[in-house]
């Protein structure tokens, strides 16, 4: 990642009030430290070091490599869950019959940001940073069958069912006209952004949605734990970004945030705590009672409320 200068702010180029964050590397506990510039504009924090290789940060046990794709099973019974499945996701996404809805209030679904998607069980639809497909095979699961992922440090290479998986990034990715493109929690990891979304647009139908879900640094979390919140993961996130400078870098290119959703949980506070404890992310149920981690939760729901939560699904569309 290049900066033009080393105290300029890489989204909206401001030089004033900046200030500096240094934060040690934690989930893998080499306790290395890396150098943030905190925009005293849009608030953005942008990982200042240059790393050649990026690799070493991202084990075959980075959590979003762990755990295997959901597969299709072919019983009776399995099949009936299936039919029970896509009925339940017409219903949510409003797009079956009355019974349909019926079976979504007993079969509630748990895709929370899809229900802001104008989407249908025929979407064309990509993960961008999908680790090894878990959420894209989830999603087929419920009757999606157009469904693309791409990660650049995954093994796992799928081309079967409506389903196709490959070890690449966007800028390799012949695809286009997709009618839903998502990051889920793989923004905050891409090196240039700017060229990202320049990218994207191309790639996204006129009328197509874009969500990025990404940790949020304008959040309490972030205010009350500063180096120890967990979400900064350096260095493996280049940026962590506020509500204004992802305002900023839509505009920037063609884009409008349509709408948001805060979706943070307890674990902006117990992965903290660890951090501040200078402990392993796994011991987390060790170190905190059932009763703390509850509480943890509600207040998450409280901070969602507010809009203070450490985590948010920006939804955007192409500028009219």
């Amino acid at each position: 990642m290049k900066h033009s200068s080393p105290d300029s702010c890489n989204i909206c180029d401001n030089r004033k009030e900046n200030n500096y964050i240094d934060v040690s590397e934690k989930m893998l506990q080499t306790y290395e430290v890396f150098r943030y510039l905190e925009c005293g504009q849009c608030g953005c924090l942008s990982l200042l070091n240059n790393l050649e290789d990026m690799s070493r940060y991202y084990p075959s046990s980075y959590y979003s490599f762990t755990k295997n794709s959901v597969s299709h099973k072919k019983s009776t019974i399995e099949k009936l869950k299936y039919m029970l499945r896509i009925s339940s996701m017409k219903g949510y996404l409003g797009k079956g019959s009355f019974l349909d809805s019926l079976i979504t209030k007993i079969r509630p679904i748990h895709f929370l940001w899809l229900k802001k998607v104008s989407v249908s069980l025929d979407s064309k639809i990509l993960d961008v940073g999908c680790g090894n497909g878990f959420l894209l095979s989830e999603m087929r699961q419920y009757g999606f069958h157009n469904l693309y992922g791409i990660d650049l440090f995954t093994q796992n290479n799928v081309k079967e069912d409506g389903l196709n998986i490959s070890q690449s990034d966007i800028h390799r990715l012949e695809e286009s006209e997709f009618d839903f493109m998502m990051y889920n929690h793989s923004f905050e990891h891409i090196e240039n952004p700017h060229l990202e979304l320049k990218i994207m647009y191309n790639k996204l139908s006129d009328n197509g949605t874009l969500m990025i879900r990404v940790p949020l640094c304008d959040s309490y979390a972030f205010r009350h734990y500063r180096e120890n919140w967990v979400q900064l993961d350096a260095p493996r996130h280049y940026f962590l970004y506020t509500r204004a400078s992802m305002q900023t870098l839509a505009k920037q290119h063609g884009f409008e945030i349509v709408d948001v959703l805060y979706d943070s949980n307890g674990f902006q506070f117990a992965g903290s705590e660890c951090y501040v404890l200078n402990e392993p992310l796994s011991k987390i149920e060790r170190l905190f009672s059932s009763e703390k981690l509850f509480l943890w939760e509600e207040k998450a729901k409280e901070l969602n409320q507010i809009e203070d939560g450490d985590q948010i699904c920006f939804y955007l569309k192409k500028r009219k």
